[in-house]
């Protein structure tokens, strides 16, 4: 593993595994100010342009893509949501889905003050895809966080990888 780029809101490594496979893993942090989110898009596309390997980026990414990814609290603008719908389409990157409970944040309020929401993602490019064609992302519990752990699982042969 080789550390590419490393900001505070990002962590972008390359992977070559023990079958020759050469692929980037991007840990990222979506900026949690709204007035600066613009800043982590123009991060994310200054990311899909240093290289075409296969790509996976996962991370909190501070925002929901449309408003099923939220319950609870003051419904999301729609501009809002298609400045990173937008992103990611410029990146390449397609939702990886998941396996779980879909919420993968909450302010672990009750009753009519809870909120939760799916901020929490994973990404791949079309060459990921070509690469590792069996993948999938698991959302675990909550445990100390307000945030559930999500786990990239992946394939090569008999092998299982976690993240």
């Amino acid at each position: 593993m080789d550390l590419s780029t490393y900001s505070q809101n990002h962590i972008d490594v390359k992977i070559t595994d023990g079958y020759e496979k050469t692929w980037r893993l991007t840990g990222f942090y979506g900026h949690p100010n709204r007035r600066k989110m613009c800043h982590s898009w123009t991060l994310l596309r200054r990311l899909a342009g240093l290289t075409r390997l296969p790509w996976v980026c996962i991370g909190d990414f501070n925002k929901i893509l449309c408003d099923n990814d939220k319950c609870g609290g003051v419904d999301r603008n729609w501009k809002s949501m298609s400045e990173i719908r937008e992103a990611l389409d410029d990146c390449g990157l397609e939702d990886m889905g998941f396996i779980g409970l879909s919420f993968t944040w909450s302010n672990k309020r009750e009753g009519n003050s809870m909120i939760m929401e799916r901020i929490d993602r994973s990404f791949y490019n079309r060459e990921y895809m070509g690469m590792f064609p069996y993948f999938s992302a698991r959302h675990l519990d909550f445990w100390s966080s307000d945030h559930r752990p999500s786990v990239l699982e992946f394939s090569i042969g008999a092998h299982v990888i976690f993240f």
